[in-house]
């Protein structure tokens, strides 16, 4: 039996919020073992020396990371740091970089390391969350996707992609329906995805970003 999507997602975001209090601490001290330049030359980020900050941007966002207690700040706030949530990713992505280039070639999620087991529900609050709200509205999906940016790939009857954080590149592809099969879309990943996220991180992401859509073709 199929998981309920809204229950898969609640399950994988709490699943992910779990590991935050542990791993958060031990994160920020990999990173500060590394030299802050070669972090920033692997993670394709900024790193401005005369203010201690890590600069990048997440999901359309600017954000700070300061030195050494590597707390992330929205980049216009002085006072309010990130949720957990995006602490972690930011986080994650830091201590995971390593320079891997951008394979130009797209997975799905189940190609993922362990993306197999979670493949279902992944599919079930990203591309299946999309089919519900657009249905055969591929416009819809493509007024969106260029509101946030995205640029066309060759894949379905409507792809693009988009570039979610330097090194992490995300595209959905949309498929229409006809009399035999109903309308589809799938979130794929770059290949190179795995060396700055883990599979985790990269759902958490995904959820995220289809929100995003979501909001951008409401506000159209």
């Amino acid at each position: 039996m199929t998981e309920n999507p809204v229950t898969a997602a609640n399950r994988s975001r709490a699943a992910w919020a779990e590991t935050f209090e542990p791993v958060l601490s031990e994160l920020r001290e990999q990173i500060r073992q590394r030299d802050p330049e070669q972090t920033a030359v692997a993670a394709d980020v900024s790193w401005h020396a005369d203010k201690e900050e890590f600069r990048l941007h997440c999901l359309g966002c600017e954000y700070r990371l300061t030195w050494p207690a590597l707390v992330p700040y929205p980049v216009d706030s002085a006072e309010d740091p990130c949720d957990a949530n995006l602490q972690g990713i930011l986080l994650y992505y830091l201590s995971m970089a390593d320079g891997t280039p951008l394979a130009g070639k797209w997975i799905a999620f189940r190609e993922l390391p362990d993306g197999w087991l979670y493949h279902q529900a992944f599919q079930g609050y990203t591309g299946d969350e999309l089919v519900r709200a657009w249905g055969n509205d591929v416009d819809a999906f493509i007024d969106a996707a260029e509101q946030l940016g995205g640029w066309e790939i060759d894949i379905g009857d409507a792809g693009y992609a988009f570039e979610v954080m330097p090194r992490v590149r995300m595209a959905v592809v949309y498929w229409l329906g006809d009399d035999e099969f109903p309308p589809n879309a799938k979130v794929l990943f770059d290949e190179s995805a795995g060396h700055y996220l883990t599979t985790d991180g990269l759902a958490v992401l995904g959820h995220h970003f289809m929100h995003q859509l979501l909001k951008a073709s409401q506000l159209s």
